[in-house]
């Protein structure tokens, strides 16, 4: 497997991208193209024509023509492609993400990914089984919790959804139907090189309880990463539980160090500020993290639906739903 994209361990929360996203579909979209071209010529082994497409820093990291050559070897031993693969576009400003999700002669459930820039230069590549989610029984839950989103104003969603092109977190039981908030600033993630927290439009800005509950834990001292750099020894980083009853726990992750004004015990009301935005733990850049599960502790319990009430979805109105992926989002409780 050949992977270039953000650790995953623990609340692992990295970008794939920082810009707005928007899933294309169609046969003529210049996207699905051009990820169709890649993949014809991965699966040719076709070297050359790759080599040259690609990124002066993932050549590198392939090992040059000669470590492609060698991954392209691994491929060809896949066989061919079977039955019709499902393909799927991000559009980022800046960067594309194309998967190309389908079945193989020796391995029945695989998917390609492809990640390039606005130039056309492959920036990543991934191929890989196509990861599974996680069994749930619960599923189906109708979540008893009435939750708000957990912020005012715009936010674009990296991460949401069911299926793992939508939302990596699908493969972990506890975070089953997690998602990663941007926060956004004029329809902007970022300004700037990125290089700073202070240059995303999340860092410090408040983050809210997304419905009545109790704290259960408040952690306040992890400090913040740097742009791009991941601390895996403490995952959520800076958190705060909120026990909603009915065995339904609020989680909201990567918090600003410093910032957490709540303590365990204290009785919260819906949209009461809990801290700030940040970047601690297992992330790598600016963003909150947030699902709901069945324990009061992070890492432990099985994860649980949040159906969202009263929100806007890319202008349209959402009486009760789960954001996915590529959507820019907004409450409507204020």
């Amino acid at each position: 497997m050949i992977t270039i994209t953000t650790c995953r361990a623990g609340i692992a929360c990295g970008l794939l991208a920082l810009a707005l996203a928007r899933p294309a579909m169609g046969q003529s979209d210049p996207a699905l193209d051009r990820g169709r071209r890649l993949t014809g010529w991965l699966l040719e082994g076709n070297a050359d024509s790759l080599h040259a497409r690609m990124s002066p820093t993932f050549r590198t990291q392939i090992g040059g023509v000669e470590g492609l050559r060698k991954f392209l070897d691994q491929v060809a031993r896949l066989g061919d492609e079977t039955g019709e693969p499902q393909e799927v576009v991000y559009q980022e400003a800046g960067l594309v993400s194309y998967y190309r999700i389908g079945s193989f002669q020796t391995l029945p459930g695989g998917t390609i990914h492809w990640i390039w820039d606005s130039a056309g230069t492959v920036q990543g590549m991934l191929v890989r089984p196509t990861p599974q989610p996680a069994p749930s029984e619960v599923a189906d839950r109708e979540t008893r919790t009435t939750l708000r989103l957990p912020f005012d104003g715009q936010a674009y969603v990296a991460w949401g959804g069911r299926q793992a092109h939508q939302n990596y977190h699908v493969e972990s039981a506890d975070q089953r139907f997690a998602y990663d908030f941007f926060l956004l600033d004029q329809g902007r993630i970022r300004r700037g090189s990125g290089t700073r927290n202070e240059d995303y439009a999340c860092f410090g800005r408040p983050i809210l309880a997304p419905a009545a509950g109790t704290v259960k834990a408040a952690v306040d001292s992890v400090p913040d990463n740097a742009p791009q750099r991941m601390n895996p020894r403490v995952p959520p980083g800076n958190h705060v539980i909120i026990d909603h009853g009915r065995g339904e726990f609020s989680v909201l992750a990567h918090l600003q160090r410093g910032s957490v004004r709540v303590r365990p015990g204290d009785r919260l009301d819906a949209g009461t500020p809990v801290g700030m935005c940040g970047n601690s733990g297992n992330s790598s850049a600016p963003h909150l993290h947030y699902h709901l599960q069945t324990r009061p502790r992070a890492g432990e319990g099985v994860g649980l639906p949040a159906r969202f009430h009263r929100y806007r979805a890319n202008g349209r109105e959402v009486p009760t739903g789960e954001p996915v992926r590529g959507q820019t989002v907004q409450s409507a409780h204020h």
